[in-house]
């Protein structure tokens, strides 16, 4: 394969030899480098199949300009993966932290060899988006891709789905005939699990999703990709992970409904999470992801502060019009309405956030995880301070606003 026109003259013989020519790629396309070694392979099967003719053959021919395109296709795929490191936000060191953890010694060895001297860190983004050959970025690819597919199909991470399948069936439908859900949960057997890698995943700050309207579930790679952990550790956070992701899908229906003020993702998360902390509450499993959503989760407990009802009240109307239809959502948000006599209280909550959020967009127009916490922060400190900055109509609150600059002390 040509080499990286940044990497040195002498290593354009490396190949890609970690894993053999031909493999068989069943992870999902959002891996990083899918393409890439999918590519590479189609190539190595074409040369495998041309070295049975005779070169002067035209089956020969044919082969050799299919090989030439899908060359031509691998490379393509590896710069695209280079455009997307470069654009990566590593500021945190993810990416080190994984390939230095994870990563076979030979390609260990193989950045460490390109190392300055005296050797400071190493940045692998750095070396795969500058200094490494083609060969060794595809390498790299092909390695990561094969641990997620060792992960796919790990019997550990199955047997632990298997499992946690079997306790939410069973405490979903017990908070169902106990009242606490308004509609029956989904089908968790329609439900697939999808191991995802930490660039789809740690690098937009986030261990699992569920992407509405799917029947997958997609989590974070984690099962020998950080030595700093043990199994158990490990395997404690995937549960807590799987099972925010379980409660998303199978029994958050006011998510689905377009225009539904539930569906606002401060409030949404800060559910999800209290409704899956009760799934793990009841099945004895630890709550590791103490701080998860915490600033989501104290917003939501000040929206329910004001109720006269009795907390677990307040709860179960929430929990209710969570997992409801259109008739729990309006009882519930008529409800806040008249505790914090306001109209819309939810929606203008949502609104101050998204208000926020604007102010913390960076150059790239991205809003990091950073930047949603400040914006919470401020709603909420304004909520509870002054909720009418947040409350009134827009008319009356900007009337409001400007009365407050007239009484405050002229400097």
């Amino acid at each position: 394969m040509e080499k990286h026109p940044d990497a040195s003259p002498d290593r354009s013989h490396i190949e890609a030899t970690y894993l053999s020519p031909i493999y068989t790629l069943r992870s999902p396309e959002r891996i990083l480098g899918h393409g890439a070694v999918e590519q590479a392979n189609r190539y190595a099967g074409i040369i495998n199949e041309q070295s049975g003719y005779d070169e002067a053959s035209s089956q020969y021919e044919r082969l050799r300009r299919a090989g030439s395109v899908a060359l031509y296709e691998v490379r393509s795929e590896l710069s695209d993966v280079r455009t997307v490191l470069r654009n990566v936000d590593d500021t945190d060191g993810v990416m080190n932290r994984y390939l230095n953890g994870a990563a076979p010694l030979h390609i260990v060895h193989t950045l460490i060899r390109d190392a300055p001297r005296p050797q400071p860190e190493t940045s692998w983004k750095q070396w795969l988006t500058q200094k490494a050959t083609d060969d060794e970025l595809l390498n790299v690819l092909q390695w990561h891709n094969d641990l997620i597919e060792q992960q796919t199909d790990s019997e550990a991470i199955e047997a632990a789905f298997t499992a946690q399948k079997e306790t939410f069936r069973r405490t979903a439908q017990k908070m169902y005939e106990h009242g606490w859900f308004a509609l029956p949960p989904k089908d968790i057997d329609d439900i697939r699990l999808v191991i995802s890698d930490v660039f789809d995943m740690a690098m937009k700050e986030r261990d699992g999703y569920y992407q509405l309207g799917t029947q997958e579930v997609v989590l974070r790679q984690g099962e020998r990709t950080d030595r700093g952990k043990n199994e158990q550790s490990i395997m404690n956070d995937f549960q807590s992970s799987l099972t925010h992701e379980l409660v998303h899908a199978t029994v958050s229906y006011s998510y689905e409904a377009p225009g539904n003020p539930l569906a606002a993702r401060w409030l949404n998360e800060a559910q999800t999470e209290e409704t899956s902390r009760l799934f793990q509450y009841d099945a004895k499993l630890p709550v590791v992801r103490k701080d998860i959503y915490a600033d989501e989760r104290a917003l939501r407990k000040l929206l329910l502060s004001k109720s006269t009802l009795p907390p677990l009240e307040t709860s179960k109307l929430l929990m209710r019009a969570f997992t409801g239809n259109d008739e729990d959502t309006t009882a519930f948000v008529q409800h806040i309405d008249e505790a914090w006599g306001a109209t819309d209280v939810i929606e203008k909550i949502s609104q101050a956030i998204s208000l926020e959020e604007s102010r913390f967009v960076k150059r790239d127009h991205k809003l990091n995880r950073a930047g949603e916490v400040k914006a919470l922060q401020a709603v909420h400190k304004k909520l509870s301070t002054n909720p009418n900055t947040v409350l009134l109509p827009g008319i009356d609150q900007l009337r409001y606003q400007l009365e407050r600059a007239d009484q405050e002390p002229k400097k």
